[in-house]
């Protein structure tokens, strides 16, 4: 580093310069960082310029000049005002992002990776900077752990002019397909105003995590005002599964949902939904620990949202295909409903399953139901018979295929 001071005490300049040979971020090794300033307290002006340099070329620029003025007298410092004249431009040449790995929230983004070619100017008064510019991104991938996704062979085209940021593609691969993105933002100076960008995808891979997958196709709009927007389309779930926990537990006896990580996330409560879910034919629900289950779905859901609030979902879906393993034993499902009218996370239930044991009774064949009703929250379960008997002998059904009153001494 090198500095200097120059001028009188009551109007000093200030000029200073420093470098980085050789220097390492997120473990990636380049060349040179050099950054240089100059402040001039007579004309109230901070300049700063930064390079930063691999294989002999730039690879990264800054220039800043921003208004300050520091009172050496009175020990006052003074930032720009809204009438006063700000100019910044930023510039990339095949600037690898993996760079900035070391700087994420690794819970929500790892492995970020892709590399940019941008040239952005901002320009104006403190109370009105305009941007100019494009911005190229390609061979981008990124993790994303709460959902268990990489995103790989990422693209983006974005232009901006003084008052629209035209998005001219946008893709990313997930799983076996991809989704596509494009639109436009209208800006007052830099602060987006309204957005208007339609969504895409076929096969893309939303979730890959031990507790959930989904594959899903989606042709959504995002619409309106910028700080609150709107979307608007349908999802259709081509296959997947979500595990829930410990659901049948009879020392818990409730459904556990992991916590949604997009609560609280500030973009989603700001959103406002209203979407249509389908599922395909081969989404299934499924259960751990004590009642293993597997529960094939099939209907179509409403997604609504305002924003600010909780998502809600109406609708019913419906299965006939799965199976249901109390004390053991697997239930067919024979007819299952969820019903949902608002919250997401606790649907009305209406559950019958079938097992036929391997005996007779008075020549007839006997049926047991395992039957599941009341909410995801507060279910309630009960074996059920045909025909009718009393429960401890329905559970020897179960267990033995024969009534209590047959079990030889070992099996009482």
């Amino acid at each position: 580093f090198h500095g200097t001071i120059r001028g009188t005490a009551g109007a000093p300049i200030f000029n200073g310069s420093g470098k980085i040979d050789q220097p390492i971020f997120s473990g990636r090794p380049f060349q040179q960082a050099i950054a240089t300033f100059e402040y001039d307290n007579k004309q109230h002006n901070l300049l700063v310029e930064g390079e930063l340099f691999k294989n002999n070329a730039t690879i990264a620029e800054l220039d800043l000049q921003y208004p300050l003025y520091y009172d050496f007298r009175n020990f006052e410092l003074n930032l720009a005002g809204n009438n006063d004249i700000i100019n910044a431009r930023v510039s990339s040449n095949n600037l690898d992002l993996a760079l900035f790995n070391d700087f994420l929230p690794h819970e929500y983004v790892t492995n970020l990776g892709g590399i940019l070619n941008a040239n952005i100017q901002l320009s104006g008064t403190l109370g009105n900077i305009t941007p100019k510019g494009q911005i190229n991104f390609s061979n981008g991938r990124v993790s994303m752990p709460v959902t268990g996704i990489t995103m790989r062979n990422m693209s983006a085209i974005i232009s901006a002019n003084e008052s629209v940021l035209n998005v001219e593609q946008i893709r990313a691969q997930s799983g076996p397909g991809e989704i596509t993105a494009n639109g436009t933002v209208a800006l007052n100076g830099i602060i987006p105003t309204n957005i208007q960008l339609s969504t895409r995808a076929r096969q893309f891979q939303m979730a890959n995590s031990p507790d959930m997958q989904l594959i899903v196709d989606m042709d959504a709009d995002l619409l309106g005002r910028a700080m609150q927007p709107q979307m608007v389309g349908d999802i259709t779930i081509r296959n997947g599964y979500y595990y829930v926990v410990d659901f049948g537990e009879d020392l818990i006896e409730d459904v556990q949902l992991e916590e949604d990580f997009l609560t609280g996330f500030a973009p989603f409560d700001s959103l406002s939904l209203e979407m249509v879910l389908n599922f395909g034919n081969s989404f299934f629900v499924r259960n751990r620990s004590y009642l293993d289950a597997e529960i094939k779905l099939n209907g179509t859901l409403d997604i609504v949202k305002s924003s600010g609030s909780d998502a809600e979902l109406f609708g019913e879906l419906t299965s006939n295909t799965g199976y249901i393993r109390p004390l053991g034993k697997r239930f067919n499902i024979q007819d299952a409903r969820f019903l949902f009218t608002g919250p997401y996370n606790n649907p009305d239930l209406a559950i019958k399953s079938t097992y036929i044991p391997q005996t007779r009774q008075k020549g007839e064949s006997v049926i047991l139901y395992y039957v599941v009703s009341g909410t995801a929250d507060e279910p309630v379960f009960a074996f059920e018979s045909d025909p009718i008997m009393e429960q401890q002998d329905v559970i020897c059904y179960s267990l033995f295929n024969k009534p209590c009153y047959s079990l030889d001494s070992w099996q009482s």
